[in-house]
């Protein structure tokens, strides 16, 4: 790559940065959804990306000034976005080593807070929110230290290692923690301070991941087929290839799955805007039976009437719509009859819980009277643990084919 081209790049992240400069969290994200090529001889460290809860303001603030873009950011600001992003993947413990986090993002002592405001430090300490994490999200903290007693105050139990022999210190903690003045600051004890949730973060398909991808792991680095290589080689817990394979094989689930289900999603809006204009299309009208086929406008009318239905039901109720192309994995038959089948499908994971979708496929009307039948005699004949929770909706495909999905279930299969 030309200089030239490497700094037109370079100025088009910069400006991409400063855009999110002062919008709310999660505004930081906004640089995830553009892929920007330095060229192999360009690396962009962000000096800090600021958000609550470890940062006050509520605010991203950016500064990359190109000369400084090749310097790394310092310490503490990683081990919080890594915290962040621990938080947005769904844990529920957090294991922590003094060794291996930056000192002053850990604590920040009576004597520093007198001289250097809150206001003027960039993050938080997580002595100050390490309560509020459990308070507020439930999500507990394991913390090796030995460098201060300040966690004395804000910890439930305290272990102690003598000779390698551990020991409940709890109790003697306490004692030591109320008789010594100092401590923490007041918004670190108690229930501490409240925790916002980030938003769930999920992982999107990858260029170059398919089924059946090869999987290269060394102990320092992580290749998925054709995608990128993962260079891990400043995560010093990784001491062996297997432990790097751990983490290849969820990456591998998350990112085809990701990837079927967005290439599904294009295919079937892409199927339904073709739909619209399909001559004998069948449509499911107010009294609960197969009408005669209308016309492009009013039937794109009735999907329109449908969706918004099937939106407002899930506002109200929290119902999570599954379009049902997108539900191509190996089904289990309840119950065939002459005119359709009715299978039950598998969902490893629906917003965060073991789904199963009943799905029934007929081919006439009278197939559809036949499924509906099938489908409430197969949920009480077949499952072990028919929890129904709502009726979602319907989707049409074409004449010969009339995709139902009728029940969303919270159940193990």
């Amino acid at each position: 790559m030309n200089k030239r081209r490497r700094h037109s790049t370079a100025d088009e992240l910069c400006r991409t940065l400063l855009s999110i400069d002062g919008k709310p969290y999660p505004a930081y994200h906004d640089i995830e959804k553009t892929d920007y090529d330095m060229g192999g001889r360009f690396t962009l460290c962000i000096d800090h990306v600021q958000s609550d809860p470890f940062a006050p303001p509520s605010q991203c603030h950016v500064r990359v000034p190109l000369v400084l873009a090749g310097f790394p950011p310092s310490t503490l600001t990683p081990k919080a976005a890594a915290i962040i992003e621990a938080l947005e993947t769904g844990a529920s413990a957090l294991l922590m080593d003094e060794d291996t986090s930056a000192t002053n993002f850990l604590m920040r002592d009576a004597r520093m807070q007198a001289l250097v405001a809150a206001d003027k430090e960039p993050i938080k300490p997580f002595i100050t929110r390490v309560r509020g994490l459990w308070g507020s999200l439930g999500v507990s903290t394991v913390l090796v230290l030995g460098g201060s007693g300040d966690y004395f105050d804000v910890a439930d139990t305290v272990l102690m290692l003598d000779e390698y022999r551990c020991a409940d210190v709890t109790e003697r903690a306490k004692e030591i923690a109320a008789s010594i003045a100092g401590g923490p600051p007041p918004e670190a004890l108690g229930s501490g301070a409240t925790f916002a949730r980030p938003p769930r973060r999920c992982l999107t398909g990858a260029t170059g991941v398919v089924s059946g991808a090869k999987l290269s792991a060394q102990r320092t680095s992580l290749r998925i087929g054709d995608a990128p290589e993962l260079e891990l080689a400043a995560l010093e817990q990784l001491v062996e290839h297997s432990q790097t394979r751990c983490i290849a094989m969820p990456l591998i689930a998350s990112l085809w799955t990701s990837k079927v289900e967005k290439e599904a999603a294009a295919a079937a809006a892409k199927k339904a805007e073709k739909g619209t204009a399909r001559k004998g299309a069948l449509r499911w009208n107010s009294l609960g039976t197969l009408g005669q086929p209308p016309a492009a406008q009013a039937q794109l009318d009735l999907q329109l009437q449908l969706a918004e239905a099937i939106r407002q039901k899930q506002q109200r109720e929290g119902i999570v719509v599954v379009p049902w192309e997108t539900i191509s994995f190996t089904q289990t038959t309840l119950a065939k009859g002459a005119f359709g089948t009715v299978a039950l499908a598998k969902l490893n994971q629906l917003g965060g819980l073991p789904c199963a979708v009943k799905i029934a496929d007929v081919h006439s009307g009278d197939g559809l009277k036949e499924a509906l039948a099938l489908l409430d005699e197969g949920s009480m004949k077949n499952m072990s643990h028919p929890n129904i929770v709502k009726t979602l909706g319907i989707a049409f495909d074409a004449p010969a084919k009339i995709g139902l999905i009728m029940e969303l279930m919270s159940c193990s299969l």
